[in-house]
């Protein structure tokens, strides 16, 4: 009962909240928006192979198998999948999540990359920020913003206005069309891994950190790269979810829910784990060009967890309230106090300090719940 709610719940939390305010929703073995249309809302597609080709005047999201996006997109684009290709302009940012990459047009915004093989072709200009984990990544565009990469070898093969951070498991190559006009900041085993070639110019400092991952992560592109827009979910989206899943999976939501209330420290220290150490996990495996699978298996299951405890961490809140208002020995988790709790929950985080403490505990307390329960299905499943 536990995997079957857990997996209808993740579609929920995928696809049912995209749909629910200004959005279009298509699902199927395949799916092509075709060339010449166009549409006015957000859209969302889900689908084993999906291309699409019109012009989107919102966001688009698309998860699939192989995907294909050769028309505009005027606001924010977001793409899971395994064989992925931008091939027209994203006016808005771009985030990708895939197995083999290929990004041959113009992103006004920032581009993130998670991916196993990753290239960024010369006809791309990147107009903010590029963030690349891959295993082999090629950037042959101009890039206006920064340029920080974690990957096994990385090529550059463009301007960049901004410093250039790599972290490289294997080599560094900076070729004879590269124009950096800050800082490049690079690390790995040693200085040989960097390879620069004769042409190629480096206005700011040239700065080697043995053994160091040189990220300075902005908090921006740290959610950006592990959450992505799962954990960016409207509040609207989220109380859809929130009553879809407390009505018709109310046996998993009170799972949920008890395993947290009845484990309060030891959940929430598991929550702290599991945000830690699933990225760290995440980026060794990309680091290494046989741990590219795992890699991209780890990012969508670290979204998939987060998704589900930014939605449960009010539902949680909600559901305990209830029980110690109402002076009852046992949690009851209910569409009405869950949707309360998430809102309550959403105003008190408002508060300076205290209420972001606040919603950070009952972020990680969710997490721990769900990542705790999902890990003892999987090892009964093993005996």
């Amino acid at each position: 009962m536990i995997k079957k709610s857990f997996l209808i719940l993740l579609i929920l939390a995928v696809f049912v909240p995209l749909s629910a305010f200004g959005a279009t929703i298509k699902v199927g073995e395949t799916y092509t928006f075709k060339s010449g249309d166009s549409i006015r809302d957000n859209l969302y597609i889900g689908a084993g192979e999906a291309s699409s080709d019109g012009d989107v005047f919102g966001d688009l999201l698309i998860g699939a198998g192989s995907i294909t996006v050769s028309g505009n997109v005027f606001g924010d684009a977001t793409i899971l999948g395994g064989d992925v290709s931008v091939l027209e302009i994203i006016q808005g940012d771009l985030r990708i999540v895939g197995g083999d990459v290929l990004v041959s047009e113009n992103v006004l915004g920032d581009l993130v990359v998670v991916g196993g093989n990753v290239r960024i072709l010369s006809d791309a200009t990147i107009g903010n920020d590029l963030v690349v984990l891959g295993g082999r990544v090629v950037i042959q565009g101009d890039v206006n913003g920064k340029v920080r990469v974690i990957g096994g070898e990385v090529i550059l093969d463009s301007k960049v206005s901004g410093n250039v951070d790599i972290k490289a498991g294997e080599e560094i190559v900076i070729n004879n069309n590269a124009v950096i006009s800050g800082d490049l900041i690079y690390s790995g085993k040693s200085e040989d891994v960097l390879n620069v070639g004769e042409g190629a110019t480096i206005l700011g400092e040239t700065i080697f950190n043995k053994g160091k991952v040189t990220f300075a992560w902005s908090a921006k592109f740290a959610l950006l790269a592990f959450f992505g827009v799962f954990v960016l979910i409207k509040l609207l989206t989220i109380l859809v979810v929130v009553v879809l899943a407390t009505i018709f999976l109310k046996k998993f939501s009170n799972a949920v829910a008890a395993n947290a209330v009845e484990h309060l420290g030891k959940k929430t220290l598991w929550g702290f784990v599991t945000l830690i150490v699933i990225p760290a996990a995440t980026i060794v495996f990309f680091a290494s060009v046989f741990g590219i699978g795992l890699g991209i298996l780890s990012t969508l299951g670290y979204l998939m967890l987060v998704s589900l405890a930014s939605i449960y961490s009010g539902v949680i809140f909600g559901a305990w309230m209830d029980m110690l208002i109402r002076k009852k020995d046992k949690l009851n988790v209910n569409w009405k106090n869950g949707l309360l709790g998430v809102i309550a929950l959403m105003f008190i985080i408002q508060v300076p300090v205290v209420g972001g403490l606040a919603g950070l505990f009952f972020f990680l307390l969710a997490l721990g719940s769900i990542s705790t329960l999902t890990y003892d299905y999987l090892w009964a499943k093993r005996k």
